[in-house]
């Protein structure tokens, strides 16, 4: 899944389970598929060579050990260093706090979370009317809106118009470069 609201895409290595859960599955391997998942989505999108910036798991990534027991080290910086290797364009871990503001103005083409609320906030900050997630890794272009408020008026027929137009155009962007 990868949410895009305004100008940022954010892709997240775990979804909807706990935090504790979250921490204790994020594994080297699980990071690089997901990099490697938003990377694929991007260039058949028609961006070349994304950007993209890995968050990590603890405060300020880490930093350099003072904060959590060595993860963004153990379980994303492989993940990365496998990414680069690959040639891909890649940043991480990065502090999550700097991270979507640099992505937010640009910076990077796409956001790798490492778990839930990380990622989405963020994007519903931004923008929770406009906000569209596209499923990754299918054949074709999935596009879902993502206020619960297109959902709930979806069920009675009177979907928003703009919500859903937005969404369409959004899909169809996909297809065309973003730069």
């Amino acid at each position: 899944m990868m949410l895009v609201a305004h100008q940022l895409r954010v892709i997240h290595v775990t979804t909807h389970i706990g935090l504790i859960d979250a921490i204790r599955i994020i594994e080297p391997d699980l990071v690089f598929r997901t990099i490697e998942r938003g990377h694929h989505t991007l260039v058949e999108a028609g961006i070349a060579m994304p950007r993209i910036g890995v968050c990590g798991i603890n405060p300020h990534a880490g930093e350099d050990g003072l904060f959590g027991y060595g993860e963004d080290e153990e379980k994303i910086l492989p993940a990365v260093t496998q990414a680069r290797a690959r040639a891909m364009d890649v940043e991480g871990p990065l502090p999550a706090d700097t991270l979507f503001f640099r992505a937010a103005r640009g910076d990077f083409d796409l956001v790798v979370a490492m778990y839930h609320d990380k990622g989405h906030g963020p994007v519903k900050v931004l923008g929770l009317d406009a906000g569209v997630n596209v499923s990754v890794g299918l054949p074709v272009i999935r596009t879902v809106c993502r206020s619960w408020n297109c959902i709930r008026y979806s069920r009675t027929g009177r979907c928003r118009r703009k919500q859903y137009a937005r969404r369409l155009a959004r899909g169809d962007q996909t297809r065309r470069p973003a730069r």
